[in-house]
C-alpha cells in the first residue's frame, strides 16, 4: 500500500481514544520518521504533545525526529530535558540526554552531560554503555566525586562486586587513594568468587603503588594476569600501554584470545624491566607514576574533542596535533611524550603544567638519541591548550636550535619544521627511561653455540666485566650473576642465578705498561634451535654496582651428521687440564674475552669444535682447514707471521681486503664425533684495527664437503 493511503486509512480507521490524547499524531509521527520524513514527524510529534500525548514518550519521539534533521543536537536536547523532567525515573531518556550533549561536543554542553550521568548511574550503573561514554570525558575531580558517592549508595544497598569494582576506580582517578584502598580491602572480605579476582589484583596494584607501595603493588598486578578468566579481565591492563603503542598494536588486541593477551603483555614489561633479578619490575612502577602525573597535568579539558581538532588543525595553527587517550580519556600533546618519556631532561619552564620547550636526551632514542618537542598555547579555544608546535616559543627553544642567534631567519625556519617534525615521529614510535642505576657495571657479552647433543644446542653464554668495576678485598670478589632466558615475545621461560667467586683473566701489554684485568664467567644453557630474548644481569656483592645486558640470542640448529663447526671463540688462552671446570671443553680449558679486544704483540688463541668429520677406512681423519683473514689494511707477510706457528702449509691465496691461508691435516679419529681445535697467534705484525676471520673446514674422506664459521677481533697498540 502506498504511504498517502496508509496514512489515509490510519487516520479513518483509528480514531484517538479519549484515554489516550495525541495518539493519533503520535502514530502519524512514527510512521513518517520511518519512512524518512523527519520534519513531518517533527510537526506530527509536536501537535501529539499539544493535545496531551504523554510527555515523556513524545518528547522522546520529537528528539529522534530532531536528530535525524542533520542532527539538530540543540533541539534534540531540549526535547529530552522535557521527557526527564515528565519521568524523572526514565533512564534511557537520562542516557540519551547525555549522548547528545557529548555530540553537542562545547559550550555547557561538558557539565550537562556529566549530570546526565549521575542520573543514569543512579539509576543503573550498567545502563547500556554509560560507563565507556562517561569515561571519555576528562577527570573532573567534582565529577569522580559525585559519582562514587552514587556507586557508594548503590553498595549500602545490595554489595555487587562490579559496581564496587567501579567505585575503587573512580577512587583511584580521583586521587582517594587510601578511600580506594579500604574499599579493595573491603571487597576481600565480603566476595569469595574469583571471577573478578584479575580486575581487584589490577586495582589493587595501581592503588598501592600511588600509595608508595610500589614492591607491593607489582606483586598485586602481576599476580592478576594470571587470574583473568576472560579476555575482557586484562582490558584494564592493556590500557596502561595502549598510549604507548601504533594503531596497528592496538587494533589487534580485540581479535587476541586471552592467552595470546597474557603473553603480550607479560612481553611488554619484561622487555622494560631494567633489573630482571631486583624484587621489582621498576619501569612499570615508573610507568604507573607517569600515568599518575598524566592524567592530573595533561588532562584534554576543552569541551571540545581533541580528534576532531586534530584533523581539523595544523601543528602552528594553536591546534593539537596528536590524538592521544588514557583509559579511554583524551590528554594534550604533552601527555603523549611524558608517557612514553617520561619527565624532559631539560625544559624551558619550571612548572610541569606549562607550555614550552622539553628536550629528551637518552641512549634508548634512535638515531641521534635526542628529542626535542615545542609546545604553545593556542588562544582559539578555553581549557589547557599545549599543543605541539615545531617553532619553539621560549628563549631556551631558541637557543637549543639556532644557538647565538636569537631568531629564526626563513631558512633557519624551516630547517627547525623539519628538525622537530622528524623529531615527533621519532617521539611517537618509541619509550624510554633512563635506567636508575647509580654505579652501573660494563658488560661483554658473547653467546656461543655448540652441539653434539641429541636434546638441543648446547649455548654457553660467556660474559666479562673489566676490573676494577667491581669492588675487590683481598685478592677476592664476591658477585651474583643471573640470566633470563624468553622467548621473541619477552615471555620467560627460564631463569638462574648464582653467587660466584670472581675468576679473572689479564690481557697482556707491553713492557712498562699497566696490565687489563676482567672478570670473566658464563652461562650454559641446552635448548632447542630458533631466536630467543635474554637478559643477564651482574650484582656485585662487595660494592654497589650493577651491570645488565640484554640482547638476541640466535641458537643453531646442528645437523646429528652433517659436518659443521660450532662458533669460533677468541681467547687470551687455552689451557690444558682442570684448572676452572665450568670453562672447560674437552680436557680444555678456554678462558675467552667476549669484548675480542687484544693489544698488539700479545697472545691470542682461537678455539672450536668440528663435528662429525668421516673416518676413512683406517679410522683416520683427513681434512683440510682455511683461515681467512679480512680487514681495511692487510699485509700478506703479517698474516703469514700470525699463523708462523701452525705446520702443514698447503696455500696462501689474497684477494681484496682478504687472504687465506690453507692447511692439511691427517690424525686418527678421537672415537667421537667432536673434534676440538685450539690455536695460539703471533699478533705483533698486524696493524691495530678491526679483523674477520673465517674457518672452514673441508672433509676429504666424504666428498670435500664444506663447513665455514666466522668471528671477529679487534688490535690495539
Amino acid at each position: 500500500m502506498a504511504a498517502a493511503a496508509l496514512l489515509g486509512a490510519l487516520a479513518a480507521t483509528t480514531p484517538a481514544r479519549a484515554q489516550d490524547p495525541g495518539t493519533e499524531w503520535y502514530e502519524r509521527g512514527r510512521l513518517a520518521l520511518a519512512q524518512g520524513e523527519a520534519w513531518s514527524a517533527r510537526g506530527h510529534f509536536e501537535r501529539a504533545l499539544r493535545e496531551g500525548y504523554p510527555d515523556n514518550p513524545g518528547y522522546r519521539a520529537l528528539a529522534d525526529a530532531w536528530m535525524a534533521l542533520d542532527h539538530r543536537l540543540f533541539e534534540a536536547r531540549e526535547a529530552l530535558e522535557g521527557a526527564v523532567r515528565a519521568d524523572p525515573e526514565d533512564v534511557d531518556s537520562w542516557y540519551r540526554l547525555a549522548d547528545v550533549n557529548l555530540k553537542l561536543d562545547g559550550g555547557d554542553a561538558d557539565g550537562r552531560s556529566r549530570l546526565a550521568f549521575h542520573q543514569v548511574f543512579r539509576l543503573d550503573p550498567f545502563h547500556r554503555d554509560a560507563w565507556e561514554r562517561w569515561g571519555r570525558l576528562y577527570l573532573d575531580p567534582v565529577d569522580l566525586t559525585a559519582v562514587a558517592e552514587t556507586f557508594g549508595r548503590h553498595l549500602e544497598t545490595a554489595y555487587d562486586p562490579r559496581v564496587a569494582l567501579r567505585r575503587i576506580e573512580v577512587l583511584h582517578d580521583a586521587g582517594e587513594h587510601d578511600a580506594a584502598w579500604s574499599e579493595i580491602e573491603r571487597f576481600r572480605r565480603i566476595v569469595k568468587d574469583e571471577a573478578h579476582l584479575s580486575r581487584l589484583s589490577y586495582f589493587a596494584g595501581v592503588v598501592l603503588a600511588a600509595r608508595e607501595q610500589p614492591l607491593e603493588g607489582a606483586s598485586y598486578y602481576f599476580n592478576g594476569l594470571a587470574f583473568a578468566r576472560t579476555p575482557g579481565d586484562l582490558d584494564p591492563y592493556f590500557e596502561d600501554v595502549a598510549p604507548l603503542l601504533d594503531p596497528a598494536a592496538r587494533g589487534t588486541w580485540t581479535e587476541w584470545d586471552l592467552e595470546r593477551r597474557r603473553q603480550f603483555l607479560r612481553g611488554w614489561w619484561n622487555a622494560r624491566d631494567p633489573l630482571p633479578f631486583s624484587d621489582l619490575n621498576e619501569r612499570w612502577a615508573e610507568q604507573q607514576r607517569r600515568i599518575r602525573v598524566a592524567r592530573d597535568a595533561f588532562r584534554w579539558k576543552k569541551p571540545i574533542t581533541k580528534e576532531k581538532l586534530v584533523e581539523q588543525g595544523g601543528t602552528d595553527a594553536g591546534m593539537p596535533a596528536v590524538a592521544i587517550r588514557l583509559d579511554g580519556r583524551p590528554l594534550d600533546d604533552r601527555g603523549a611524550f611524558y608517557l612514553r618519556h617520561g619527565d624532559p631532561d631539560d625544559r624551558a619552564d619550571p612548572g610541569i603544567d606549562e607550555c614550552g620547550f622539553w628536550l629528551y636526551d637518552r641512549e634508548e632514542i634512535p638515531g641521534d638519541r635526542s628529542i626535542a618537542m615545542n609546545f604553545a598555547r593556542g588562544g582559539a579555544f578555553l581549557g589547557n591548550d599545549c599543543n605541539f608546535v615545531t617553532v619553539p616559543s621560549t628563549p631556551k627553544g631558541l637557543q637549543h636550535f639556532s644557538p647565538g642567534v636569537g631568531g629564526l631567519d626563513p631558512f633557519q625556519r624551516a630547517r627547525v619544521q623539519e628538525a622537530t617534525t622528524r623529531d615527533l615521529a621519532v617521539g611517537l614510535s618509541t619509550d624510554s627511561w633512563p635506567v636508575p642505576i647509580d654505579d652501573p657495571i660494563p658488560l661483554d657479552v658473547e653467546p656461543s653455540n655448540f652441539s653434539y647433543f641429541r636434546d638441543g644446542t648446547d649455548v654457553v653464554i660467556y660474559f666479562a666485566v673489566p676490573l676494577p668495576e667491581i669492588e675487590i678485598e683481598e685478592g677476592h670478589s664476591r658477585y651474583r650473576k643471573g640470566l633470563v632466558i624468553y622467548d621473541t615475545e619477552w615471555n620467560e621461560i627460564t631463569r638462574s642465578a648464582e653467587e660466584m667467586d670472581a675468576v679473572l683473566a689479564r690481557v697482556p701489554t707491553p713492557a712498562g705498561e699497566r696490565e687489563e684485568w676482567y672478570l670473566v664467567d658464563l652461562f650454559r644453557v641446552r635448548t632447542a634451535p630458533g631466536e630467543y630474548r635474554f637478559a643477564l644481569q651482574v650484582d656485585d656483592l662487595l660494592g654497589d654496582g650493577v651491570g645488565v645486558r640484554k640482547g638476541v640470542l640466535r641458537v643453531r640448529r646442528f645437523a646429528p651428521t652433517g659436518l659443521d663447526l660450532s662458533d669460533p671463540l677468541v681467547s687470551t688462552r687455552v689451557l690444558e687440564g682442570g684448572r676452572a671446570p665450568r670453562f672447560e671443553r674437552y680436557g680444555r680449558t678456554i678462558i675467552p674475552l667476549p669484548g675480542k679486544r687484544f693489544v698488539r704483540g700479545g697472545p691470542l688463541w682461537l678455539y672450536y669444535e668440528v663435528y662429525n668429520l668421516q673416518p676413512d677406512s683406517d679410522r683416520r681423519l683427513r681434512f683440510r682447514i682455511e683461515y681467512t683473514i679480512r680487514a681495511d689494511r692487510l699485509d700478506r707477510g703479517a698474516v703469514e707471521r700470525l699463523f708462523g706457528a701452525l705446520s702443514g702449509l698447503v696455500g696462501i691465496r689474497e684477494d681484496r681486503g682478504a687472504t687465506t691461508l690453507s692447511f692439511e691435516r691427517e690424525a686418527p679419529h678421537p672415537g667421537r664425533g667432536v673434534w676440538p681445535e685450539d690455536l695460539s697467534f703471533d699478533t705483533s705484525g698486524l696493524p691495530a684495527g678491526e679483523y674477520a676471520l673465517d674457518v672452514t673446514v673441508i672433509d676429504h674422506v666424504f666428498y670435500d664437503r664444506r663447513a665455514t664459521r666466522s668471528t671477529t677481533f679487534t688490535i690495539v697498540d
